[in-house]
């Protein structure tokens, strides 16, 4: 989901200010790389697999990587990809916590 679509449709729980607006650029990047990710498994479209293929073309990554594949792969020697966006957002959500 685009960043935009995410504050629109959460200004209906926000009245004012809204803790999607105030998101780093990198949360933002983690965000909607999260939603690549779970259009691909989810979807199986062409249209999917196109922006996923797209996201690991950006990453310098291979493009024979599935979804699963990569979530599987190293981001670190003791890391996987899919633990460190579980990582990266338990920071968005910590900083949401404390929004105010």
């Amino acid at each position: 989901m685009p960043h935009d679509k995410l504050i629109e449709k959460a200004s209906v729980f926000y009245n004012s200010d809204n803790p999607f607006s105030n998101l780093t650029l990198t949360q933002k990047q983690v965000l909607s790389e999260i939603f690549i990710i779970r259009n691909a498994i989810t979807h199986k479209s062409d249209n999917a697999n196109l922006k996923f293929k797209n996201m690991l073309s950006s990453k310098r990554l291979s493009l024979h990587h599935s979804p699963s594949g990569f979530l599987r792969s190293l981001h670190s020697p003791s890391n996987n990809m899919f633990n460190q966006y579980i990582i990266e957002l338990a920071y968005i959500s910590n900083d949401f916590a404390t929004f105010s």
